[in-house]
């Protein structure tokens, strides 16, 4: 697999699930591919590495690419073409929040990828028939044989939030505001 720039952490942990289904896979960084990811600004830098992502596709011959966020599954599918290898878009945010003109031209032309994975399905629909027609929702698993739950009595009547602080994404208002009327009917 060739992963297209992520957060760290998403492509570690995409790494380290790639390496338990099969030990050949491969995991390049494009962060690391040619020079600073800090060079030029936006679009400008991650089309930048369009032709280092075409050498190492064409080094590592993968059967398929997946790539999370919008920008750098457009580099991905750019630096693949002529190769018939998939691209598969990740969408592991809320394409709703984006509201300026290039945000939506980068949401509108990241369907020339091959297929797509969702979080939510909402996040699907916001995408056109295209992307959606070949697309998979894979929501977080959260499952309760993880969770260990503390008997009724043992309960502290604590809420806890765990996420980055996005007020934008993570819509950490809405919690509070779901708090107040929970609060109001259960004191």
């Amino acid at each position: 697999a060739l992963i297209g720039g992520a957060a760290c952490k998403t492509t570690e942990d995409f790494a380290s699930i790639a390496k338990t289904l099969d030990d050949v896979a491969k995991v390049v960084g494009v962060n690391f591919i040619g020079g600073s990811p800090y060079e030029g600004r936006g679009l400008v830098r991650h089309l930048r590495k369009v032709p280092f992502i075409r050498k190492h596709i064409k080094n590592i011959d993968p059967s398929i690419i997946i790539s999370f966020m919008t920008i750098p599954s457009l580099a991905s599918k750019m630096a693949s073409i002529g190769m018939r290898i998939p691209v598969v878009f990740c969408e592991r945010g809320d394409p709703y929040q984006y509201r300026n003109i290039i945000d939506k031209i980068k949401l509108k032309t990241v369907t020339i990828c091959d297929y797509a994975v969702f979080q939510t399905t909402k996040a699907r629909d916001y995408y056109p028939s295209k992307l959606r027609n070949s697309s998979a929702v894979i929501p977080n698993p959260v499952t309760e044989e993880k969770a260990k739950r503390a008997s009724y009595a043992e309960r502290k009547q604590e809420i806890a939030f765990v996420g980055r602080f996005d007020i934008n994404q993570k819509r950490q208002d809405l919690m509070v505001s779901a708090f107040k009327k929970v609060n109001a009917v259960y004191p």
